[in-house]
């Protein structure tokens, strides 16, 4: 929880060179949060939502990318449609929302 709080607040600033590394392909920060999206905790899939959606205003199209090229990844997504919070559940409408503008694969 702690950990995803403090990832939260670092790539907040504007020109985070931490936001960079933690999205490039051999980090692959976006997968990570995936992973953390399946854990049933309001306080690591909250902040993992929101991250993601940092994350996506940042560099869509890695972030997209690397969603996409995850078996799982649009999967996981959807699946936070189903949680029982409704604050965990508008953070996930609004990550589709973005992603859905952002790229045309989304759409279909």
């Amino acid at each position: 929880k702690r950990l995803l709080e403090l990832l939260l607040v670092v790539t907040e600033k504007p020109g985070s060179s931490f936001r960079d590394i933690f999205i490039q392909a051999e980090v692959q920060g976006p997968n990570l949060l995936l992973a953390l999206l399946r854990n049933a905790d309001f306080y690591v899939r909250f902040p993992a939502v929101q991250l993601l959606t940092r994350l996506l205003e940042h560099d869509s199209e890695t972030v997209i990318q690397q969603i996409l090229t995850e078996p799982t990844g649009v999967n996981s997504l959807v699946e936070v449609l189903d949680d029982p919070r409704e604050s965990v559940r508008n953070e996930g409408l609004l990550l589709l929302k973005a992603l859905v503008r952002e790229n045309g694969e989304m759409r279909k």
